[in-house]
């Protein structure tokens, strides 16, 4: 079993611009990254994602607290605090603002 860093690692990476159905599944893929890590591993696995991983990560939170799922949206929500604090508030800024992924996955 891969380890959630390499799982972000691997799925932040990768380019799904063009590709919504790519987006659905690394969206499923973060997401399980994100319910199987230990909230005391959280800072040590966002440290060691680049900041533009770091940025797409925050995204993938938002599309996590978008569904309303109680145990997602908690993690969602230490996760988004954590990276706040180490990314700062640009991350949050440059999330939101970026048009070349969608914010919501359907299905």
């Amino acid at each position: 079993m891969a380890s959630p860093v390499s799982v972000l690692q691997q799925v932040l990476g990768a380019d799904t611009r063009s590709n919504p159905e790519q987006v659905a599944t690394s969206y499923l893929s973060v997401k399980d990254a994100i319910l199987k890590t230990k909230e005391s591993d959280v800072v040590s696995v966002l440290e060691q994602l680049n900041p533009m991983d770091r940025d797409k990560l925050m995204k993938y939170l938002y599309m996590g607290l978008s569904t309303g799922e109680a145990k997602l949206c908690a993690s969602c929500l230490i996760w988004h605090e954590k990276l706040t604090n180490i990314a700062g508030n640009g991350a949050i800024i440059r999330s939101l603002s970026d048009k070349s992924t969608p914010l919501i996955v359907s299905g």
